[in-house]
This record gives structure tokens, C-alpha cells and sequence, in this order.
């Protein structure tokens, strides 16, 4: 604060307590940033108690960045920050493939179709020529692998592209940050959230091949246009014995149906916990995901458990710690057996 027209000014103690001497007359001017002014005349008091309100106008959104703070607005095109909700309406398993097509200058690419195929993460293109051009993944705050993060147990993504905003990762910053924040309990009545999913994709429209009458009505004709007439029986035709004998025997197998006649599905059941008092919180995650492919025994199962408690020691001091476990079945559709 400062009295009105003179350089004379103060601030207040740890309990707001201040003293200042004030001429006759004279005015106080309090003040403090993300607050209105307020004048208020002296005459011939000597206590004044003073409630500041809020400036909207003034107090923005503050993003600390590197060695310092900036305003959000500033920053538009450098911080871009993903909420829970745009990532659990994705139908995956898998954090990066639900930002596809979200966040301006991150290309996410799925390097195959199997379900355990890598995903490659750039952003704003190549950096290096030989070296890693991914960006720095930051879980909680401790660098980490994004496939270690249920999708359902993020709180938020925040994406640093520029230069100023990655300074305080150095070097291993260079090619941008993510850092993706987990759920935390919150303080009040016990929370339990269950959220399920089922989906599937329709079969592929493939050309059918030519089962045994087709296969057979075709060789017949093929054999009458080489030799001028119709063979008498399948042995003109199958001149190896076991061929000759399978077909005898009927043994036919419509190996398009066995390879990609399945329907693909996508299942996923998420059970969580949230609860929390004034100095401990906690949430709880137990998640399961089931994907079937086209070709028969092609599968993965994912099993995923979380645990992140917070714990108050003294006003000064928390103690906290993050746990997960994530277990993987893959079945990659070669054990399959034809009789």
C-alpha cells in the first residue's frame, strides 16, 4: 500500500497486520496484483481493515514454462492441453491413438494392424537425422513409457511444443514434451465409477473363392479346352495320390473363411475408486480389455491395476506414491490347426 501522491508505502506482515504513517487528510492506496485498487480516505482513523476483490480483468491463466511464467493466451500455439473426457470417448487401449487427429503438429502412426503394433509419436515432424525424433513422455512427473497408462486413469495431457516451454527438460526436451497426469483421489464422500464398452467391425467384403463343385466344374473345363474332350473321372486331373485321395474323401477347406472369417470385437471394463479426507486421498483402477482380430486366435487380453495415494505429513510437507501393474496375453493367430 501507499499513501496518495508521496512515495511512502508498505506491505503487510504474514498476518496482514501493517503500520504507516499517514498526513492529515491523506489517502491509502491498496493494491496487489490480480486485485482492484481500492482508495480509501484516512480522516481520523487509525485502524483500516481492507477486503480486496478479484480483477478479472486482470488475473489471467498462468502457465510456468522452463525458467519462468507467461500468460496461456501467449502460448496458444505451444501448450495444448487434453482432458480426460476427449480421451476416454476413444474406443482404444492405447493413450497415443486416442490424440490422433487433436493436437496440431502430432502425428501419431500405428506402424502395423496387429493390436500389438508400436505407434510412432512425432511432433512437428523430424528433428534429427540419426538420433530418436520422439518427444520426452513425462508421467507424474517422472519420465516414463506412455503403454504403461491406462487411457481411463488420465486426468490430463498437456502438450509442449516450443522452445521456452521445454527449456526446464534440457537437451532430452528437444524434440517436444508430453506429460500425461493421473487421476488423484479427491477430499470428500467415496466415489466409484464402472464404465464398459463393446464394440466390432463388420467382415471384410472379399471375393469369394471356388469351393469343390466350382473348383471341380472349372478343372473339368480347363482339361476338355487343352485335350478336346471331358476326362473321365478326377485322376486324369489329380495326378498326385494323396491330393487325389483327399478329394475322394472330401477334405476341402475354405481357407479365406479360416484366415479372415472371424469378426473383429473390441471390449473394455473400467472400475475405479475415488475417495480422500482432508490429508489422505486415494484412487483405486482395476481395467480390462479384450481385442479379437479377423484371423482365428488372434487376440490380446490386457489386464491394468493403479494405485495412487496421497498422504499429508505437516502443512509443509506430503508424502505420495503411484503404482501400476499392466499384464498382457497376446495370442498372434499362429497356433491354429487344420485337420
Amino acid at each position: 500500500m501507499t499513501v496518495a501522491g508521496t512515495s511512502t508505502g508498505t506491505t503487510t506482515n504474514a498476518q496482514g497486520q501493517y503500520r504507516i504513517p499517514v498526513p492529515d487528510r491523506g489517502t491509502l492506496v491498496f493494491s496487489f496484483m490480480g486485485y482492484e485498487t481500492q482508495s480509501i480516505p484516512v480522516h481520523t482513523q487509525t485502524l483500516i481493515d481492507v477486503t480486496l476483490i478479484e480483477s478479472v480483468s486482470i488475473l489471467d491463466e498462468v502457465v510456468v514454462i522452463g525458467y519462468g511464467t507467461t500468460r496461456r493466451r501467449d502460448l496458444t500455439g505451444s501448450v495444448v492441453s487434453i482432458r480426460s473426457d476427449d480421451i476416454t470417448i476413444a474406443p482404444t487401449t492405447d493413450v497415443m491413438e486416442a490424440l490422433q487427429g487433436r493436437i496440431t503438429g502430432l502425428d501419431i502412426t500405428k506402424e502395423g494392424g496387429s493390436f500389438d503394433s508400436d505407434v510412432t509419436v512425432l511432433l512437428r515432424g523430424n528433428r534429427s537425422i540419426y538420433g530418436s525424433n520422439e518427444p520426452l513422455f513425462i508421467i507424474d512427473g517422472v519420465p516414463g513409457d506412455f503403454n504403461s497408462v491406462n487411457p481411463s486413469d488420465i486426468q490430463s495431457v498437456d502438450v509442449l511444443k516450443d522452445a521456452s516451454s521445454t527449456a526446464i527438460y534440457g537437451s532430452a526436451g528437444s524434440n517436444g514434451v508430453i506429460i500425461i497426469t493421473t487421476r488423484r483421489g479427491s477430499e470428500g464422500r467415496a466415489t466409484v465409477n464402472f464404465d464398459a464398452y463393446y464394440g466390432f467391425s463388420a467382415n471384410p467384403d472379399y471375393y469369394k473363392p471356388m469351393l469343390r463343385e466350382e473348383w471341380s466344374e472349372y478343372q473339368y473345363e480347363t482339361y476338355k479346352y487343352i485335350n478336346g474332350t471331358y476326362p473321365n473321372n478326377m485322376s486324369s486331373i489329380l495326378v498326385q495320390t494323396e491330393v487325389l485321395s483327399a478329394y475322394n474323401q472330401g477334405k476341402w477347406i475354405d481357407w479365406l473363411k479360416e484366415a479372415a472369417g472371424k469378426r473383429a470385437t473390441t471390449q473394455k471394463y473400467n472400475l475405479s475408486i475415488s475417495a480422500g479426507s482432508e490429508k489422505t486421498k486415494v484412487y483405486a483402477s482395476a481395467t480390462y480389455d479384450k481385442d479379437t482380430g479377423l484371423v482365428p486366435n488372434d487376440a490380446m487380453n490386457r489386464y491394468a491395476m493403479r494405485l495412487n495415494v496421497g498422504q499429508e505429513l505437516f502443512p509443509w510437507a506430503k508424502l505420495g506414491f503411484t503404482s501400476y501393474l499392466t499384464h498382457r496375453i497376446r495370442n498372434a493367430g499362429t497356433d491354429r490347426t487344420f485337420s
